[in-house]
């Protein structure tokens, strides 16, 4: 199931992408929102889908080093929650133009688009570095495995 979907998934959204980029598409706000967001699944069915397919075939593939422990951590975490967050961006621009139609285009532009997305960006790579550097994922040298520990805190 999760093969047919990630090469679904990747099919459909490269012919977005590759439509977005021949076309140009990506100079209105809501166009570079849907690119954002193809360009977060995209990444998810190329890199994430694979690396949890490989990892129920051999469990220790990515959990061997610390630095595929790391890689694989970072991964699984960065494309599903930046398409999440593209996601939470483009119903904050729906809920703008219904509640202030008049006012849409002059509050939502690409620019502040562009901000918002980088934003999220910069918000995923910062939660993702903090918590594979402090606490969620330790690499045992001991035992050669990879820990993730999602209750540090709980």
């Amino acid at each position: 199931v999760f093969t047919m979907l990630g090469v679904i998934g990747l099919i459909l959204n490269s012919l977005v992408l590759v439509a977005f980029v021949k076309h140009k598409l990506y100079t209105r706000p809501n166009n570079v929102q849907l690119f954002s967001l193809a360009l977060d699944d995209f990444g998810t069915a190329l890199f994430v889908e694979p690396m949890v397919i490989l990892s129920y075939i051999k469990p220790s593939l990515f959990t061997s080093e610390a630095w595929l422990c790391r890689l694989f951590s970072s991964l699984i975490h960065i494309f599903p929650w930046g398409s999440t967050l593209s996601i939470f961006i483009l119903s904050v621009t729906r809920v703008i133009i219904i509640t202030h139609p008049v006012k849409f285009k002059e509050l939502v532009t690409a620019r502040r688009i562009y901000l918002a997305l980088s934003g999220k960006y910069l918000v995923l790579l910062g939660f993702v570095s903090i918590s594979n550097v402090f606490w969620v994922t330790k690499f045992s040298m001991e035992y050669k495995q990879c820990f993730v520990n999602y209750n540090k805190f709980g």
